[in-house]
């Protein structure tokens, strides 16, 4: 049985045929604690997946995996020469605990294999298991400018257009070349900035101020009209 929570199991407990395996997700972090000792004292294997972190990066958010990137855990990594994948699935079997460490990675599945050539002393394992529910937070979104703005410029001449952007100097600094017959030209901006465009002879085409009252995304057509 997968997922199993102290009322589910409860409930698998009152039936005839009580479960040989509980499977559910266990790392450093979640450890599951209450769980694995009803397992024990009812003779039932509990046995961990994504024990490796990989749920904070595919379910919960993280951009990086806080398991393996851990300091605790990358220093005990460090003492013995290992990974700290080796050092959370010899810790997890220390505890009595089947693991899943999933990878198709060659190299990876042999050094899972080589986790026990090393012995974790008490301190170390009550240093990890110290770590139950103290994942870092889930880092905040960064806030999106708000004069920051997507803007398309279009091409509708005959010929190619250059784009300049104009600096606080009133540089013209060139930002990229539009092709003719509705070629395209894709920039983040912000409020403010402005835009010239030169045809291949170095003749103005056209200018454009970016305003944000006009939206987050914009067009702008050179040679033409929206």
């Amino acid at each position: 049985m997968c997922d199993v929570d102290d009322p589910l199991l409860d409930e698998l407990l009152r039936q005839r045929v009580k479960p040989h395996i509980i499977q559910n997700w266990m790392d450093p972090f979640h450890q599951y604690k209450g769980i694995r000792e009803r397992c024990k004292a009812e003779g039932i294997m509990f046995q961990a997946y994504s024990s490796l972190g990989s749920q904070w990066v595919h379910h919960r958010g993280h951009s990086t995996n806080p398991v393996l990137t851990n300091p605790t855990l990358e220093g005990i990594a460090n003492t013995y020469s290992v990974s700290v994948a080796q050092v959370v699935i010899n810790w997890a079997t220390q505890h009595g605990i089947s693991v899943l460490p999933a990878s198709k990675n060659a190299g990876r599945q042999r050094n899972n294999l080589n986790s026990f050539g090393f012995q974790l002393s008490d301190e170390e394992v009550l240093a990890i298991d110290a770590l139950d529910g103290k994942a870092p937070r889930r880092p905040k979104p960064a806030e999106k400018n708000p004069n920051e703005v997507s803007v398309v410029f279009e091409n509708h001449g005959d010929g190619p257009i250059d784009s300049f952007w104009m600096s606080n100097d009133e540089e013209e600094v060139h930002v990229g070349s539009i092709g003719p017959g509705g070629g395209e030209l894709v920039l983040t901006s912000f409020h403010g900035h402005k835009f010239v465009f030169r045809d291949e002879d170095g003749l103005m085409k056209g200018e454009h101020m970016v305003h944000r009252d006009h939206g987050q995304q914009q067009r702008h057509v050179v040679h033409g009209e929206l």
